[in-house]
């Protein structure tokens, strides 16, 4: 086994030596061909093969709607869901709508991400919140602006230098 390792590295050597153009292109085109199969993969793995990082995630489902101009509407109306919620069909059924928002801190403005939620959003998903409270309805409806929001852990730590208190 030593003996044929040695008889294919030696003429594998003798070709390099007589075309080594040749073996660069070959050894680059297989680097670039096996980089590009594994970016593949780990972005089908992480999309498509691993569960979702909530409790159950076999038991979540999102629920487009269609109307007679738009397909896949991503909202329902609230009268939909409360109908979804009657019909008891599911153990929980919470809403999220995506919106356009600022975030105004010290005279700078960013424009961010940000989402309606019902307030049962987090408890339907088996999640909560690591510091401070899930939303509530009873605590967190006014008229017309926001009594609480729920921000990411990077926009915490950027803008507001991990404060507790925010």
């Amino acid at each position: 086994m030593l003996h044929a390792f040695w008889t294919d590295f030696r003429y594998a050597a003798r070709l390099f030596l007589r075309s080594p153009g040749f073996v660069v292109v070959a050894a680059m085109t297989m680097a670039l061909g096996v980089g590009a199969t594994t970016a593949i993969f780990s972005v089908m793995d992480a999309v498509l093969v691993r569960p979702l990082p909530y409790p159950d995630p076999d038991r979540l489902v999102i629920i487009r709607a269609d109307t007679p101009t738009a397909r896949d509407v991503p909202a329902l109306s609230g009268p939909e869901v409360e109908d979804l919620r009657a019909a008891r069909s599911f153990s929980g059924v919470a809403s999220l709508v995506a919106v356009g928002g600022n975030l105004t801190t010290q005279g700078d403005m960013e424009k961010v991400p940000t989402a309606n939620a019902t307030d049962d959003f987090l408890r339907v998903l088996g999640v909560s919140p690591i510091l401070g409270r899930a939303l509530d309805a009873r605590i967190d409806t006014g008229p017309q602006y926001v009594r609480a929001v729920l921000i990411s852990y990077e926009l915490w730590r950027r803008h507001f230098d991990g404060d507790p208190h925010i």
